[in-house]
């Protein structure tokens, strides 16, 4: 019995170490975001296919302090053409998949819903 909990217990280890490092993946789910704009730039990759970066303002929480902050919302392609015609002060509504790159948020645009 000795035995098998010692060849037990480093298995129960690493799937605890592998749920936990597979967290973020699985809450990074589409969500829809609102959120009022600050700036609209427009753009084409390397390959030639249009795109638009558009900053809106996106209210967080922190030790239970509120504040702003100015979030990128990423949109390719055909999506490009109708985020490209939001003006500064418009309220945007996408459905959105979430991304972090070191240690900043953005939002890439799955579909507008406004």
């Amino acid at each position: 019995m000795r035995k098998m909990t010692h060849k037990l217990v480093p298995i129960l280890g690493i799937i605890a170490i592998l749920m936990l490092a597979l967290a973020p993946l699985a809450a990074a789910a589409d969500q829809v975001f609102e959120g009022k704009v600050e700036s609209v730039t427009s753009s084409v990759t390397k390959t030639g296919d249009p795109y638009v970066r558009i900053i809106v303002t996106e209210t967080k929480t922190l030790s239970g302090a509120t504040y702003t902050v100015g979030v990128p919302v990423m949109a390719f392609r055909a999506l490009a053409d109708r985020g490209g015609k939001f003006a500064e002060g418009d309220t945007l509504k996408a459905v959105v998949s979430p991304r972090t790159f070191e240690g900043r948020d953005s939002y890439l645009v799955r579909a507008w819903l406004n």
